[in-house]
This record gives C-alpha cells, structure tokens and sequence, in this order.
C-alpha cells in the first residue's frame, strides 16, 4: 500500500513535470493525485464498481484542487490535469482496442462503454465542483 501510494505521488509529480507545472505546484498535484487515486481504490474496495469510484475519487481530487488553486493562487486545472493521470480509463480503453482487433466484438463493446463511462464519470465529477465552488464564491 505505501509502496503503491508513493507510486502514484510520483507518477503525478512526473506528468506535472512533464505538462511544465510550476514547482511550487508539484507538490499539491501529487496529493490531489494520491487522494483522489486513494478514493478510487477506498470506493471500488466497498462499491465493486469502476465508475463510481472514479466519479468519487475525481471529487476528492478536484476538492483538493480548488484547495490548492486558492493556497498557490494558481489554476485549479493545474492540479488536477496531473492529478487526474492515475484516473484515467487506459486499460480499458486498451482492452477495447484489444478486444476490436481480435474479433471479440461484444468484449470490445463492452470495454468501450465502460471507458466511456468511467470518462463521463471523470468529467462530471470535475464539472460538479467546479460548478459548486463557483456557487460558493458567488454568495
């Protein structure tokens, strides 16, 4: 669990590297990562299903990120473009190729719409506290 935990921090921390953060930032995107990733696995241990942890582990992120945003007053998106990375759908997306090209069609089908799924989760997930911060500082 630790081992995995570090893994993700730095994963994070990597592609907030490589989308040029600044560094300061580095840091909050790796948590905002960790925590959402470590939501996702909390979610899917209880729920068994990958599309609610994802919707659920991208809130916690995105909390996180409007967090950080106001701390470094930096962009919120910032925090979470790196930390959404261990979130995104690639295997499945990866077995519907997969699946496709080897014939299983329903397999792909299936593996489609879950990647697909899990996306729209991400986003709405994403858009739901943006949505809610922005109520928030409106009143």
């Amino acid at each position: 669990m630790l081992i995995d935990t570090l893994t993700v921090f730095l994963a994070t921390v990597a592609f907030g590297v490589i989308f040029k953060l600044p560094k300061r930032a580095l840091f909050n995107s790796g948590l905002a990562g960790v925590a959402g990733w470590g939501t996702y696995q909390l979610v899917f241990t209880l729920v068994g299903n990958r599309i609610s942890a994802s919707f659920f582990g991208v809130v916690v992120l995105t909390i996180i990120a409007e967090i950080s945003a106001r701390i470094l007053k930096e962009p919120a998106t910032l925090f979470i473009v790196a930390g959404i990375i261990p979130l995104v759908p690639g295997a499945q997306a990866y077995f519907t190729m997969l699946y496709l090209v080897e014939g299983e069609y329903l397999l792909g089908l299936e593996k489609g719409i879950e990647a697909f799924l899990i996306a729209g989760a991400i986003s709405a997930g994403i858009v739901f506290i943006g949505i809610f911060t922005k109520l928030s500082r409106s009143e």
